[in-house]
C-alpha cells in the first residue's frame, strides 16, 4: 500500500487541473497553441518523468494531453535520476517489469543502464559501512527503509543536472519531486505547480542542502 503510492483521490484532481489550466501557466514563447494541442516551438521536445508511479500519473494526466509535436509525439522517458530523495517506503520504486505493463506509453529501457527488469533502482543502503540515520530519531520513531543519505542525493542531482545539459532539445518538460525542484530551483512549489528554468542560466541551490532536507 505505502511503496511507490498512487496519487491520492486528490492529487488526480490536481493533476486533472493542471492538463485545463495548461495555457495559463505555460509561455507562449514555448508552445504554440492550436485547437487545444500545444506543439513543442525550437524542435523536437522531451518528456521526463521520474519513474515513482505518483509522477508518472501527474505526467500522464496533467502534461501529456496538452502535447503532440505536429505529428511527430515527443519521447517519454522515465529517468530514474529524477526520482524523490528517499524519505519513508513511498519514496522507494516498483521493478520496470512492473512499471512498463502498467505505464507501456513510458520508456523505461533507455535511461535505466545496467538495471535489470526486476532490479531496484531506487537508493538502497549498500557496502560495508553501517548506515547512519539522519532522519528524527529522537522520539523513537521507526523507518521500514534506510533514508537516502545527503551525499548520495547530491552525486546524483548533479548526474541529473549534467543529463539534462547534454540532450539536445531545446524544450525538456521535467516532472519530478519536491527535493529535486527544491535543489534545482531553491524554491518550494505546491503539488502540480510549474517552473519554467533556463538550463544555460541554471545554477544549482548547493546551499540548501543539509541531513534535514
Amino acid at each position: 500500500k505505502y511503496i511507490d503510492a498512487n496519487l491520492s483521490v486528490k492529487g488526480l484532481k490536481q493533476a486533472d487541473e493542471l492538463h485545463q489550466s495548461w495555457s495559463d501557466v505555460i509561455p507562449s514563447h514555448l508552445f504554440d497553441h492550436d485547437n487545444g494541442n500545444f506543439h513543442a516551438k525550437r524542435g523536437e521536445a522531451l518528456i521526463v518523468t521520474s519513474p515513482l508511479t505518483r509522477t508518472i500519473q501527474t505526467m500522464t494526466r496533467g502534461v501529456l494531453p496538452n502535447l503532440s509535436n505536429r505529428g511527430m509525439g515527443f519521447k517519454v522517458f522515465a529517468q530514474p535520476l529524477a526520482t524523490e530523495r528517499v524519505y519513508t517506503s513511498s519514496d522507494t520504486g516498483r521493478p520496470k517489469s512492473v512499471l512498463k505493463e502498467e505505464f507501456p506509453h513510458v520508456d523505461f529501457h533507455t535511461h535505466f543502464g545496467d538495471h535489470g527488469d526486476d532490479d531496484e533502482w531506487w537508493y538502497t543502503h549498500c557496502g560495508e559501512a553501517p548506515y547512519k540515520e539522519w532522519r528524527p530519531s529522537g522520539e523513537s520513531q521507526s523507518y521500514a527503509v534506510p533514508g537516502e543519505p545527503v551525499d548520495a542525493f547530491h552525486k546524483r542531482m548533479v548526474q541529473l543536472y549534467e543529463w539534462i545539459r547534454s540532450r539536445e532539445e531545446q524544450t525538456i518538460v521535467l516532472v519530478c519531486h519536491w527535493a529535486i525542484i527544491r535543489f534545482f530551483t531553491g524554491e518550494e512549489l505546491s503539488n502540480c505547480g510549474v517552473k519554467i528554468l533556463d538550463v544555460e542560466k541554471m545554477e544549482l541551490k548547493t546551499d540548501i542542502l543539509s541531513s534535514n532536507l
